[in-house]
């Protein structure tokens, strides 16, 4: 039977080598069913930019898995803001839910009781329903053009740099067209239980993951 464990560092504590970026390259050309794709300077790039990074290994050590997240030090509305920079699982252990409890894993870093937002970008409804789980989430609950959401998209381009190096990113529905020169990451069911909603609204709205196209989700969690 097979063990897997998280074991997460904070960036000044991990060695950055070349073997932890070449074994997050395959990762990610296995989890997303890709030929090639994200560069080697773009995965240091990613790591240099995450705050608190996690690794997925098996029983013999290998890696299964990567989880980063961005923990500026600034707060918003006084409580903590964690973005998930990446995170990506080779097809043997998705859908296990081993990316949810990367988040719980996460947590032990946080000072109690602080965190107050989670947001990050994704393609796959899956994730949508998730982050639609555990809060008020932007922009399916609403739009980033109320109040609350033009401070969120406000603090996300100070302080998140994936979204302050998004070109084309429409500021009330948090779409980022063309993205990803990959295009579609990943092969993720759609129209699945509760997540038509995601999808019907993004679709309505031009949101073309063929084309590499991705959302920005932000989960203003529940006390």
């Amino acid at each position: 039977m097979s063990y897997y464990h998280w074991d997460f560092h904070r960036n000044e504590n991990l060695e950055v080598n070349d073997s932890l970026v070449q074994d997050i390259h395959r990762v990610f050309l296995q989890g997303m069913n890709l030929e090639s794709g994200w560069s080697l300077d773009g995965i240091r790039k990613s790591l240099c930019h995450s705050d608190i990074i996690g690794l997925l290994y098996n029983q013999d050590k290998f890696v299964c898995g990567y989880s980063m997240y961005l923990l500026p030090e600034q707060k918003l509305n006084d409580h903590l803001f964690l973005w998930w920079n990446a995170v990506c699982l080779i097809p043997e252990v998705q859908n296990r839910g081993f990316g949810r409890d990367s988040y719980f894993q996460v947590l032990r870093f946080l000072p109690q009781n602080e965190l107050g937002y989670f947001g990050g970008r994704t393609q796959n409804p899956i994730v949508m329903k998730y982050y639609a789980k555990i809060g008020h989430l932007f922009p399916f609950d609403e739009k980033y053009d109320t109040s609350e959401g033009q401070q969120i998209m406000d603090f996300l381009y100070s302080y998140i740099p994936e979204v302050q190096e998004t070109a084309l990113l429409n500021k009330t529905t948090g779409i980022c067209k063309q993205v990803y020169s990959e295009g579609r990451l990943g092969d993720y069911p759609e129209n699945i239980g509760k997540t038509e909603r995601f999808e019907t609204q993004l679709k309505s709205c031009g949101f073309e993951p063929e084309k590499g196209d991705t959302v920005i989700l932000v989960s203003k969690l529940r006390n």
